[in-house]
C-alpha cells in the first residue's frame, strides 16, 4: 500500500494569501472546489494511480488529484483509517483498550506516522499513538 502526505494549506489556513495561486496549481482545476470543501492542511492519503501530471489519491471516499509535489511518500505501517486496534500496555505506558484509528497524520519531527482513535462508541480518544503502541484486531 503506497500512502502519502498531502501537503497542501487550505485556503483559512494559509499563511500568506499571495502563495494561492501557487498552493492552488497543485491540485487539478476539477477537483479545487472539492478540496475546499475538505478542510484539512496536511493528511495522509492512499495512492490510487498516476495518469499524466496528476496522482489520484484517496481517502475514505474523498478522491483528488494531485501533482507529485504535493506529496511526501510515507511507510505504510500496517495501519489505515477505519482499522480497529489494540493500545497495548508498554509496560504501563499505556492503558489497555480498543479503538478504531479515526485519523492518521505525520510527525515531522519523528519522520513518522502517528494515529489518532475513537473509542468503540465513537468518541474520540485525546492521546496520539505511534505504531508500535498499537496491534491490529482481524475482524
Amino acid at each position: 500500500m503506497n500512502l502519502v502526505n498531502l501537503q497542501w494549506w487550505h485556503p483559512r489556513v494559509r499563511p500568506d494569501k499571495q502563495q494561492d495561486l501557487y498552493w492552488d496549481s497543485l491540485i487539478h482545476p476539477e477537483d479545487l472546489v472539492i478540496a475546499y470543501e475538505y478542510p484539512f492542511q496536511s493528511s495522509i492519503f492512499y495512492v490510487e494511480m498516476a495518469e499524466g501530471d496528476y496522482i489520484f489519491i484517496k481517502q475514505n471516499n474523498f478522491r483528488l488529484r494531485v501533482k507529485a509535489s504535493a506529496l511526501q511518500l510515507v511507510v505504510y505501517e500496517g495501519f489505515y483509517m477505519g482499522n480497529k486496534v489494540q493500545v497495548v500496555s508498554k509496560n504501563g505506558a499505556n492503558s489497555v483498550k480498543e479503538g478504531i484509528i479515526k485519523s492518521m497524520a505525520f510527525h515531522f519531527k519523528a519522520n513518522r506516522l502517528f494515529y489518532l482513535l475513537t473509542d468503540l462508541t465513537g468518541r474520540a480518544m485525546k492521546k496520539r499513538y505511534f505504531s508500535d503502541d498499537l496491534k491490529r484486531i482481524k475482524e
